[in-house]
């Protein structure tokens, strides 16, 4: 099997990276330029779900908390502030969790907190809406995002408060404007014209503002959906808090505000008076998100959670020791890999094929977390990020269970293939420098793919 025989002559000064093993002997089947370090994309993800299940255990649970610092008084007056406390929870109101197109998991949400409101008899709150992420070290953007990264739906900052994926949806018309979640969180400029192909442009004033131009062309008979990372995830939950409450006729005195520390900075005080709290989903579930469909904010929060929960601090320093030491359980010379973020984004991260397929053999053998780690893959032409790959060859594309990853002039697929040969077979395949379409980078990694299988 010759890798790099499948690369078109239009991109020879692409590098292709193949490490495959035998599961049952351990015997290398293929190794090209396996020990090289290559950019990884979300094969990224392959390490901190697999850092995260054998650390946290598949049943681990985040926790949101509504808090105040003194109860409600005999009048249904809270005086003072109420605090959104972020626990890490990525699925909190997440599209990429519910699969819903519209908003009505996040109002659901929503409504229970305010629910817990009117329960405790409160129709009167004289401070802010807080939102608090101090559960992590304020640190919105990994090493290595790059500036348009931060105003795409994938390139949503990482808080401990997440709501909506960070993001905001608009339905873009020349006439209309419509958001998702429904608050006047942006300030957009709308300059939308009608054109024969829907061709939308969002450009942010500065890093951190929250004014939006919107350019392009829509069709004058439907409206164009984008999302839109916010700025500041914190202050956006708040937001989306602060005016639930007032359309349920709660009166505020206060504004959306924000607690934050940084790196180093202790923990403020817990406010005392818990009004209600949400747990989300067991971290199995959270993982199978990750590597399903690929979520860069659930792989970056749940990478700072295995940092605070194994060392006290939820820094990605802090997570990056405690992978070093989980690549040692693994076989793998940490030094063969270079981590500045969980997700895969960052362009200064650096792995090994031979890396990767060494944690999916050790995965592999672990009679603790085997089948629920099996479970998180995509499979060949089935699910997931693999739904429609394959399609040349549908028998042997559902003997692969794979995470796919894709960045620009990058394209990797590392997973499991059911060989005829040799049996399970665990490789990595990864394409670094090609600048063709990433549709030829996809076709000669599954090229490559089938011929494991086989």
């Amino acid at each position: 099997m010759d890798a790099l025989a499948c690369a078109s002559t239009s991109n020879a000064q692409a590098v292709v990276g193949v490490h495959a093993v035998q599961l049952r002997t351990g015997k290398v089947l293929h190794d090209q330029l396996g020990a090289n370090s290559f950019t990884p994309a979300s094969n990224t993800k392959l390490f901190s779900t697999a850092l995260a299940l054998t650390r946290l255990g598949p049943d681990h649970t985040f926790e949101t908390r509504l808090a105040a610092d003194v109860e409600p008084d005999a009048e249904g007056v809270l005086r003072g502030d109420l605090y959104w406390i972020g626990g890490g929870d990525p699925t909190l109101g997440s599209r990429a969790y519910s699969r819903f197109r519209d908003d009505a998991k996040l109002t659901a949400v929503v409504d229970e907190f305010v629910a817990a409101l009117e329960k405790r008899g409160i129709r009167h709150i004289t401070g802010d809406i807080v939102g608090d992420d101090t559960r992590y070290p304020r640190d919105l953007y990994p090493v290595g995002w790059t500036v348009d990264d931060a105003i795409a739906d994938y390139g949503a900052p990482v808080s401990a408060l997440s709501i909506h994926d960070n993001v905001q949806a608009f339905s873009i018309s020349p006439w209309a404007l419509r958001f998702t979640p429904a608050i006047e969180y942006f300030t957009v400029f709308n300059q939308v014209r009608v054109g024969q192909e829907p061709e939308i442009q969002v450009e942010r004033a500065a890093t951190g503002s929250r004014q939006l131009l919107l350019t392009g062309h829509s069709p004058g008979d439907k409206a164009v959906t984008e999302l839109v990372a916010v700025e500041d995830p914190a202050h956006f939950a708040a937001a989306i808090l602060h005016d639930a409450l007032l359309r349920r006729g709660i009166r505020v005195d206060g504004h959306p505000s924000t607690r934050s520390r940084r790196a180093g900075d202790p923990l403020p005080a817990k406010p005392p008076v818990t009004i209600a709290t949400k747990t989300s989903p067991p971290l199995l579930e959270v993982l199978r998100v990750i590597d399903k469909i690929s979520q860069n904010l659930f792989a970056e929060l749940v990478l700072r959670e295995v940092a605070l929960v194994r060392s006290g601090e939820a820094t990605r320093q802090a997570a990056n020791r405690e992978m070093s030491q989980f690549l040692w359980q693994a076989g793998v010379n940490p030094e063969c890999c270079y981590f500045q973020d969980g997700s895969g984004l960052s362009r200064q991260t650096l792995v090994t094929p031979r890396a990767i397929a060494r944690v999916l053999a050790f995965m592999n053998r672990s009679e603790q977390h085997r089948e629920a780690w099996l479970s998180l893959m995509p499979i060949g032409g089935v699910d997931g990020s693999l739904t429609r790959r394959f399609e040349f060859d549908k028998e042997n594309g559902k003997r692969i269970r794979a995470k796919t990853g894709s960045l620009s002039h990058v394209a990797a697929l590392s997973g499991y293939a059911t060989s005829k040969t040799h049996g399970d077979v665990a490789f990595s395949i990864i394409v670094n420098h090609f600048n063709g379409f990433a549709a030829e980078a996809r076709e000669i990694i599954d090229k490559i793919a089938v011929a494991i299988a086989e």
